[in-house]
């Protein structure tokens, strides 16, 4: 089947981003990916994360693979992602008062 074009990202508004985000190291990059369906399925375009740094994929489970803010920025602003994303973590639940 044939690939779709490539979706085009919205670029970040750093500003917005609350300062309580921008101080935690939960920081990835995305890019688009095509992921092909299987045999008789159409593919689809999907956001995945990847490290910073440039060395591979980043996990959603795998805090080692995250990184600062301003790390993540400056990758995004260097070129090669589609924008820049916020990892989650169990840790992050309610805070217990």
């Amino acid at each position: 089947m044939n690939q779709t074009p490539k979706p085009r990202a919205l670029a970040p508004i750093f500003d917005t981003i609350p300062p309580e985000l921008k101080a935690l190291s939960q920081w990835v990059g995305w890019r688009f990916t095509w992921r092909a369906g299987k045999p008789g399925e159409a593919g689809t375009w999907t956001k995945a994360p990847f490290r910073a740094d440039g060395k591979g994929a980043a996990k959603s489970t795998d805090s080692a693979t995250w990184t600062t803010f301003d790390q993540a920025c400056a990758a995004y602003q260097r070129g090669g992602f589609d924008g820049i994303g916020f990892v989650f973590s169990p840790e992050d639940g309610p805070e217990q008062t």
